[in-house]
């Protein structure tokens, strides 16, 4: 994810697109600066764990759940015996997924969990303000 964030960064200023990029890594990865993203209209890049690595796109949150954009799709059906995890399909420019929070934030290898062995990575995506 360093490289993605990298290359943004330098297309970006090339193209003088609208976008910032910030990888964070571990205890710099704060619920405080994920909400703050979101807040501000942006996106966040994780990795999480969905029976082994995997990458998901959060695009909102609530008081109890992430809004999540993830791109393996499954069936409707698949996390019906999950309280923690819902497909949504009403969604598809904003997100398919609706985790908790305590799922996401749980150690635990369960399918969306993000603070494994406190191993965390995110690129914060955010639009820049445009010089003139």
């Amino acid at each position: 994810m360093e490289k993605i964030c990298e290359w943004l960064t330098k297309h970006v200023k090339s193209n003088n697109y609208n976008l910032t990029c910030e990888h964070l890594l571990n205890e710099n990865v704060t619920i405080e600066k994920i909400k703050e993203c979101i807040d501000n209209k942006g996106c966040v890049l994780f990795r999480t764990y969905q029976k082994c690595e995997h990458y998901v796109l959060l695009t909102d949150y609530d008081k109890n759940n992430f809004y999540l954009w993830d791109p393996y799709y499954l069936d409707e059906s698949y996390y019906n015996n999950d309280e923690e995890v819902k497909i949504d399909f009403d969604h598809p420019f904003k997100y398919n997924r609706i985790v908790t929070i305590k799922r996401f934030l749980s150690p635990n290898k369960k399918d969306f969990s993000f603070n494994l062995n406190n191993k965390r990575e995110c690129v914060l995506f955010n639009k820049s303000k445009r010089s003139t």
